[in-house]
């Protein structure tokens, strides 16, 4: 599939630091089209993206 770029970042529950939450945002166009492929390789689907969070292509929240 090639690189890919991509901005991580990361959030610790205060309460439980054993649990947190990844985003990984893409950069660049390439990234975001892998990271769709990846997405739907994975089985997920749009509908299970959480509102506002950042689209696949980085332009925007999906689901509002």
């Amino acid at each position: 599939m090639g690189d890919l770029a991509a901005d991580v970042q990361i959030w610790l529950q205060a309460d439980s630091p054993d649990h947190h939450i990844e985003a990984y945002l893409p950069t660049d166009q390439a990234s975001a089209d892998a990271l769709t492929i990846l997405k739907g390789l994975a089985g997920e689907s749009a509908s299970q993206t959480r509102p506002g969070a950042p689209s696949p292509d980085g332009r925007g929240p999906v689901n509002q």
